[in-house]
């Protein structure tokens, strides 16, 4: 169970994102439902945070923490989880190649 809460997180902070809506404005939106502020350095201590992607022209979202043992996967703006079992060379490939753009959200 205390695996499966962030994946339900990182899920719930795309489902609010619509398909045609440009990736800022679904990262703003999530943001605002889940009560984050953009990340401008401040302090993480055990707060929530989200690291942006971008993956074969896709941009994907992760969750940390780093009090909270927890296990995470990639997930895109239409709530599309990439690392479900399914695919896990597309998991993988993700892993070694995806651009890291740092921490884009905070959850005070």
């Amino acid at each position: 169970m205390k695996k499966l809460l962030p994946v339900f997180i990182a899920l719930l902070l795309c489902a609010s994102c619509d398909k045609e809506t440009v990736t800022t404005d679904c990262l703003e939106q999530a943001l605002t439902d889940f009560n984050m502020v953009s990340y401008t350095g401040q302090e993480l201590g055990c707060n929530f945070f989200v690291h942006q992607y971008t993956f074969r022209n896709r941009q994907y979202y992760m969750l940390g923490n780093h009090c909270v043992d927890m296990t995470v996967s990639p997930v895109d703006c239409d709530g599309n989880e990439l690392c479900d079992g399914n695919n896990q060379q597309a998991c993988n490939r993700f892993f070694r190649r995806a651009t890291n753009h740092g921490i884009v959200g905070i959850r005070l």
